[in-house]
């Protein structure tokens, strides 16, 4: 079973998990003119090629769903959208069967929030830092890639690619 997992946006990652190994990348991204400002922005030609490692026959990507925060600012969202819609977009130019599930679900599920607590804008630090001791607990060979804060992103990308290798083994089960 390969199972790709995605956190899109600029900060995030891109996670295989497969039978036997298991690997992780940051969202490749360039700097892009954006109106006068230098921006940082998905390199959709990197991400495809990444995607294009990772797409072994048979494999299936779980993507975070977008959403909008209320902490973000217009083009902060927009920015967001974009990266996500890229990731789509590859995924479909390669064939790659895709299923979204949302931030709330897969964290829950994975013991990362408790119910409610979400709604409730608690916790949100903790909540990152206990993805990191997550993915570093079920990834131990990935540790060295995990060992920042800031690599949140791809301890999300692994931990999704996880909970989408526990829903297909569960769909098999049945």
């Amino acid at each position: 079973m390969n199972v790709i997992g995605i956190d899109p946006g600029i900060h995030g990652a891109v996670a295989l998990v497969a039978d036997d190994a298991a690997y992780v990348v940051d969202t490749p991204t360039l700097e892009r003119k954006v109106g006068r400002k230098i921006r940082r922005r998905v390199n959709v030609i990197e991400l495809a090629d990444a995607l294009t490692t990772f797409a072994l026959p048979g494999t299936v990507a779980y993507v975070e769903r977008a959403q909008a925060s209320p902490r973000m600012g217009v083009s902060s969202s927009f920015a967001y959208g974009e990266a996500f819609g890229m990731v789509v977009g590859v995924l479909a130019h390669l064939h790659i069967e895709t299923r979204f599930v949302s931030p709330s679900v897969w964290k829950r599920e994975m013991g990362l929030v408790k119910p409610g607590a979400r709604e409730l804008g608690r916790d949100e630090e903790r909540e990152k830092g206990s993805a990191l001791e997550l993915a570093r607990k079920l990834y131990p060979q990935l540790a060295d890639k995990l060992a920042r804060a800031k690599d949140d992103g791809r301890a999300d990308a692994l931990l999704i690619a996880h909970w989408g290798c526990e829903q297909i083994e569960a769909a098999a089960a049945a």
